[in-house]
């Protein structure tokens, strides 16, 4: 990694722990209104930074067509 390479993340509140158990720390608040979804994380570390697994599952449910369970 480039010294002067600086890694920066937009993480939703609910995501955060998961960010910061892969190494990422919080930097600092966002302004209104992003601060009530989200806040800025930097990758502190010298190597490439990590992105934790998982963090955008859609779980998707399909129903069954009409007449497929008789």
């Amino acid at each position: 990694m480039d010294e002067s390479t600086e890694y920066y993340k937009y993480i939703p509140h609910h995501q955060q722990k998961v960010w910061e158990e892969a190494g990422w720390v919080f930097d600092k608040d966002l302004g209104p209104p992003h601060a009530a979804y989200a806040s800025l994380f930097r990758w502190p570390h010298e190597t490439a930074p990590v992105m934790p697994d998982n963090t955008g599952v859609i779980i998707m449910k399909t129903l069954p067509e009409i007449g497929e369970n008789e």
